[in-house]
């Protein structure tokens, strides 16, 4: 069986590929920066995360995924933001998501602009999900 974060971004992945605005690219752990070609897309990065005790058997994860959002065109910032609204709700809410997870909460949304070209922008918000588990798993 898989780890449960590893269920996360299965998952996590599935949901971006249902709701993202058609013609974006869905993206995992992408280190590599996108070409024209692939933009509008988006990418997800797992962060560092802490695990802290919550009884004796049961420890409390808390793992930050990082959502990039890159776009490129005319008022790249609503572009952004357009893409962001059509995955959140759907991350939120997702019925695995939430079975997998006992909070999924978007946290710390900041702007990048693309270097020598003012019609792209890369939003990333973190996306904070928080599960428990059993001591003796992942």
């Amino acid at each position: 069986m898989a780890t449960t974060l590893a269920q996360i971004l299965v998952r996590l992945d599935q949901v971006l590929q249902l709701n993202a605005v058609p013609g974006t690219k869905v993206f995992s752990d992408r280190v590599d920066a996108e070409s024209r070609d692939e933009v509008p897309c988006l990418n997800t990065v797992v962060h560092n995360g802490s695990t802290e005790p919550f009884s004796d058997d049961w420890d409390l994860y808390k793992q930050p995924v990082e959502l990039r959002i890159s776009v490129r065109g005319d008022q790249p910032t609503l572009l952004a933001e357009l893409q962001h609204e059509a995955v959140h709700r759907p991350i939120t809410a997702d019925a695995t998501l939430k079975t997998l997870a006992v909070s999924v909460r978007a946290e710390d949304p900041a702007w990048e602009r693309v270097e020598g070209d003012l019609t792209a922008v890369i939003k990333s918000t973190r996306y904070l999900f928080t599960y428990l588990i059993p001591r003796n798993t992942l």
